[in-house]
């Protein structure tokens, strides 16, 4: 049995909305996504990684 640790972070505000930095990771260690979040709408910037390639970045989204 494979005991990884989750390592996503995934804050919520009080009303359930996405709020805060966020990242998600596949298996619990190759990193997938980056994000920033107010009030469920993405600002700032956004990086997403290729889960194939170990997790190098491949696109990164600036939200203005």
């Amino acid at each position: 049995m494979n005991k990884t640790k989750i390592k996503d972070i995934t804050p919520h505000n009080k009303k359930g909305q996405r709020h805060g930095y966020w990242e998600y990771y596949f298996f619990g260690d190759i990193l997938f996504y980056k994000c920033f979040y107010q009030n469920d709408k993405e600002v700032g910037y956004e990086e997403d990684y290729d889960s194939y390639i170990n997790g190098k970045l491949t696109i990164k989204t600036y939200h203005i």
